[in-house]
């Protein structure tokens, strides 16, 4: 059972530990909670192969402007966050442990889904809600690996290949598909329930090629895409841009579709590799700034606060979407916490409109993102997602 934080007693003690360590109780600050704010901690990439900034400014600019709107209930959002630093599920569950250990009111997950998985089974003693940014189904409630303490602001692995398949047969009309990915869980899970899909609709799949997340050649798996119709490049950033590139180079133009493991990785490219190239993402306000005012004023906002930092639309949401968990609570006691989340309904963000489905997931639309000559633009959304394979 989680221990409740109240009393002065324990203010006495956090305000003494502020007076003698002299740091760590800012916006980023540490020691256990306090009932005066709401406490995330915030599992992120700040070292190793998946660092990227645009975590924490996306994720500080959140706390920064529900604190401006004056919190919820006169409590301000208060952020810690922990370095995961590399890709192994130890690394997650260790970063989970010294969050939870630190008393949180909510946690915003990793993005490796086997990292997720493997401190799960924590959240239920503990009474936190977790926001996941990972994408595989097993941690759903009801699932194998998950608990009713589980939401997602992410994919999830059969959705994402329901929207990958269906823009390659709807959009693009291929016949005969190649399929490359990475041999992490989540990619090895997408390229299998996109293979699924593909098949379903009447469209070969030619061939698979895979490369490990550290590859560093991506020569066997770019000239495997020779003969197709059409590409789905599914995994991580750098080996994406990496394939990419090598395609190009050797002359290789077909229409690429990517999953949203390619969202940092478009940086890499110069206009010309993007061209005839797709994103498939739930969230993706770069592209929807036109259409969507909330999309736009984030956008406005985060290219002037943080110029240059990555966006990422998921990092933001979660925060606000714990805000509005606990404001639809009214508390932060972990199970009306969680009831509040699983009550979000119609929740305009910068994502689009988010409700809490049965499964716990928020985002069930898809934006086609097209990225031709390095400029970003809503080329359709994908509604209506339904399998679960």
């Amino acid at each position: 059972m989680r221990v409740q934080k109240s009393g002065s007693l324990h203010v006495l003690v956090l305000a003494s530990l502020c007076w003698s360590a002299a740091a760590g109780c800012g916006h980023l600050g540490g020691g256990a909670a306090s009932d005066d704010t709401i406490d995330i901690g915030a599992l992120v990439y700040q070292t190793g192969p998946l660092a990227q900034k645009g975590a924490t400014d996306n994720i500080t600019m959140a706390a920064d402007d529900v604190n401006a709107a004056g919190g919820v209930d006169g409590r301000k959002v208060k952020i810690k966050f922990y370095d995961i630093g590399g890709l192994t599920p130890q690394q997650g569950r260790t970063a989970a442990q010294r969050a939870l250990a630190d008393e949180p009111d909510a946690l915003i997950g990793p993005s490796v889904s086997a990292q997720t998985n493997a401190f799960l089974g924590l959240l239920p003693k503990a009474e936190v809600p977790l926001i996941n940014v990972s994408a595989q189904r097993e941690s759903d409630p009801g699932q194998p690996q998950g608990n009713p303490w589980t939401f997602r602001i992410y994919h999830r692995v059969d959705r994402m290949a329901e929207a990958i398949s269906r823009v390659v047969a709807e959009r693009l009309k291929a016949k005969n598909v190649v399929v490359t990915h990475s041999t992490d869980d989540t990619s090895t899970h997408v390229k299998d329930d996109v293979v699924k899909g593909l098949k379903a609709k009447g469209i070969t799949v030619a061939r698979t090629a895979s490369y490990t997340p550290e590859a560093t050649d991506l020569t066997n798996a770019a000239l495997a895409t020779r003969g197709a119709d059409a590409v789905v490049a599914l995994g991580y950033p750098q080996p994406l841009g990496l394939m990419v590139k090598q395609m190009r180079a050797n002359g290789i133009r077909l229409p690429i579709v990517f999953d949203p493991g390619a969202e940092a990785g478009v940086k890499l490219l110069s206009p010309g590799d993007l061209a005839n190239t797709s994103l498939v993402a739930a969230c993706r306000p770069q592209a929807t700034r036109d259409r969507d005012p909330a999309a736009k004023k984030f956008m406005d906002d985060y290219t002037r606060e943080h110029p240059g930092s990555y966006v990422n639309g998921y990092y933001y949401e979660a925060v606000k979407l714990i805000a509005e968990g606990v404001k639809n609570a009214k508390s932060l006691e972990g199970p009306k916490l969680r009831e509040g989340l699983a009550s979000i309904k119609g929740f305009k963000g910068v994502c689009g409109e988010s409700t809490a489905d049965a499964d716990q997931n928020f985002i069930h639309d898809y934006k086609i993102v097209k990225l031709d000559g390095g400029r970003e633009s809503l080329g359709g959304v994908v509604s209506g997602l339904t399998e679960a394979y």
